[in-house]
């Protein structure tokens, strides 16, 4: 089998329902990470409050709200003689609302719980198993000063919500187990293998191509190989029917 119908196939696994698979001697095995690091812990300029995720917090939806409006009310400094959001009146939220549109960045995060969770920016339709758990923020001084803006366009505005809501999508891969890894061997020998795949369950091309890649690495090394072995053979005489068993195979 030549190079180019190996990798060619390998950039097809996703007709595969079964692994590992052999194509050309080489078997590779994709497999559900159950150890892949929180996202969350690589650093993000966003930020995400939460309240506990707890049987007991999915249904106070109007809790989690003023649970965002107190976060809020401690950035912003105003009204501070209130302690807790069973002090604010419909005054007092409706000037840390504004606050917040002059000063924030937000999404709410709800979350649906019924044996997994998942995590998104909208509401989930069963309101039983799911609820505003939270949200995502970035004040508008913090992004002027990570991005170094002088202003924020509306353009730059929309950019921020879409990578928001790409945080949250990576971290609903995660909580959801929606992340893959790899090996790769040749004639039982280990080759490669790559973990912390997030949401290449449907094999979208960013792994399988890392995965042709080395394979197309390892094979181009073993052909080398290969080569300067029949080199050094013929070099030093060897009879041609000793040849096959001394030289690898490709």
């Amino acid at each position: 089998m030549q190079l180019n119908d190996i990798t060619s196939l390998i950039k097809d696994l996703s007709y595969f329902d079964t692994f590992p698979v052999n194509i050309g001697g080489y078997e590779i095995e994709i497999y559900r990470s159950h150890y892949s690091e929180d996202p969350r812990e690589w650093g993000s300029p966003f930020t995400m409050v939460c309240s506990d995720m707890g049987d007991e917090q999915w249904q106070p939806n109007r809790a989690s709200e003023y649970g965002m409006f107190e976060y809020f009310h401690g950035m912003s400094g105003l009204m501070e003689d209130k302690g807790y959001y069973q002090d604010f009146t419909e005054d007092d939220l409706r000037r840390l609302s504004e606050w917040a549109d002059q000063n924030v960045l937000w999404l709410p995060l709800y979350v649906y719980k019924h044996g997994g969770i998942t995590m998104r920016t909208t509401p989930f339709s069963n309101r039983w198993d799911s609820g505003c758990v939270g949200f995502i923020y970035i004040t508008r001084e913090d992004a002027r000063k990570d991005w170094k803006w002088d202003r924020i366009s509306s353009k730059r505005e929309k950019q921020l919500y879409e990578w928001m809501r790409g945080d949250v999508e990576i971290y609903d891969k995660f909580l959801t187990g929606d992340v893959y890894g790899y090996n790769i061997k040749f004639n039982g020998e280990h080759v490669d293998s790559c973990d912390g795949y997030f949401g290449d369950h449907n094999y979208d091309s960013y792994m399988l191509d890392e995965i042709a890649s080395m394979v197309e690495r390892h094979y181009n090394e073993c052909k080398k190989t290969r080569f300067e072995k029949v080199k050094a053979l013929i070099k030093n005489n060897v009879p041609i029917i000793k040849r096959p068993q001394l030289i690898p195979n490709v």
